[in-house]
């Protein structure tokens, strides 16, 4: 039996929140999603949604998780993969963040 956005997104929230990823499920709205944020600068995200398999004929036909900039992470069935692709596009973005508030608070020397 397939498994239903709220079900794939919150697998997909337990795979981020292991790698210290606060996930936002968004399940009331359409479509579902999830917000995923770094609690230490939480105005840099990403936001995920299922969206229908690519129509090519490597791609396993269920469900993918899709950035909402265009970047499919992968299949609904591989979750922990998803979450690695998301912490990987993420992760950058947070590290600049974090050390541009480093420098700025940084003593005038």
């Amino acid at each position: 039996m397939p498994l239903g956005a709220e079900e794939c997104l919150s697998e997909l929230a337990f795979e981020l929140e292991s790698k210290g990823w606060m996930t936002l499920p968004q399940f009331d709205t359409s479509p579902k999603f999830l917000r995923v944020i770094d609690v230490r600068v939480p105005r840099i995200g990403q936001s995920v949604m299922l969206v229908a398999a690519p129509k090519v004929p490597s791609a396993e036909q269920v469900p993918w998780y899709k950035s909402a900039t265009g970047v499919l992470f992968g299949p609904c069935t591989a979750p922990a993969k998803a979450a690695e692709a998301v912490h990987h596009l993420l992760a950058p973005w947070v590290s600049s963040a974090l050390q541009a508030r480093r420098d700025t608070h940084e003593p005038f020397q």
